[in-house]
């Protein structure tokens, strides 16, 4: 509740839980509500009790029975009972994964474990989670330059380097496969001299498994992640950008004649050519004729089944759909 400025709770009975002190609340989550005094944010339980102390500039959600704080620009990690669990000490720290996350320190990503200890070592310019216990780390090459780029590689667990530095871009794991970009680097310069838009040059685009043996060679100018067995592949010709699909063996499965896709879901996905939409399935079979401006959201196969339903009889389809 609210009076004049200031905010509280009351329970279903109208009974005060706390006073009208806050500045600001938040609804009670899983037991717990964060409150703000004085620009400090701190935690009540059910019956009113500050179990965190107002004291951080910022709670971040908690999960897992764990939050991000942070305080003077430095970050940790709490608990429910407002134990500090990781010391207000960070640059940065990245949401846990299997009991371990990335954190940085006076500059340096490195990776930490739910009890502070220090499992990589703060080396590294960039850092994020691939797979079990294997992670994609970057290092910028030339760092006195107005731009310094980033070089990625892959290590384990034990801090040992799997995948040497020379991909432009390494991506999370999806059904087994890493997306990965591999070319000279460098910038491209787009748009007009008035108006320039300056852009990594990031390379062909491929995929490797978590061991770094490529497979599927990077020949292409962008890729998504794998999904329900197929990936979206791009191929870019005289600025004539085109998707389609390719499977894990990298056969083209749907080709590539498309000027949008999205991952497949429920085993169909939204395509767009000749600036209309419609659906297809895994076979490239369209679903739902590509004539549509728009078409948001899909849910799964079955209610798209008949290619030839009507205007009216889609539109029926598509709102009972959601």
């Amino acid at each position: 509740m609210r009076i004049g400025k200031k905010c509280g709770f009351i329970d279903k009975t109208g009974v005060n839980i706390t006073a009208v002190k806050y500045d600001d609340v938040a609804a009670f989550q899983n037991g717990i509500a964060e409150v703000v005094l004085n620009k400090k944010h701190g935690c009540i339980d059910e019956v009113g009790r500050e179990i965190i102390p107002l004291v951080y500039s910022e709670i971040f959600p908690f999960f897992n029975g764990i939050a991000k704080v942070e305080l003077n620009h430095k970050y940790g990690v709490i608990n429910k009972a407002g134990k500090e669990i990781i010391p207000v000490k960070y640059d940065a720290i990245k949401t846990f994964t299997e009991n371990l996350a990335p954190a940085k320190l006076n500059g340096k990503w490195g990776i930490i474990d739910s009890n502070d200890n220090k499992v990589i070592d703060f080396k590294y310019d960039k850092i994020i989670y691939c797979a079990k216990d294997i992670f994609a780390v970057g290092k910028y090459k030339d760092e006195d330059t107005w731009r310094p780029e980033l070089v990625w590689g892959l290590i384990n667990i034990k801090g040992q380097e799997i995948l040497d530095f020379k991909y432009t871009s390494i991506g999370k794991l999806s059904e087994g496969m890493l997306r990965v970009q591999f070319g000279e680097g460098g910038f491209k310069k787009y748009g007009s001299d008035d108006a320039p838009i300056i852009l990594q040059n990031m390379g062909k685009a491929g995929f490797i498994i978590v061991n770094g043996k490529e497979v599927i060679k990077p020949i292409y100018d962008n890729v998504k992640d794998f999904s329900e067995g197929l990936a979206a592949v791009l191929i870019i010709k005289d600025k004539d950008m085109r998707w389609g699909f390719i499977d894990k063996e990298g056969k083209t499965v749907i080709n590539l004649k498309y000027e949008n896709v999205e991952s497949f879901k429920n085993g169909i996905t939204r395509v767009q050519l000749n600036g209309k939409w419609g659906i297809i399935d895994r076979t490239g079979k369209e679903i739902v004729p590509i004539k549509y401006d728009w078409i948001d959201g899909i849910s799964n196969k079955n209610q798209y089944e008949n290619e030839n339903v009507s205007d009216k009889e889609f539109e029926e389809l598509y709102e009972s759909a959601f």
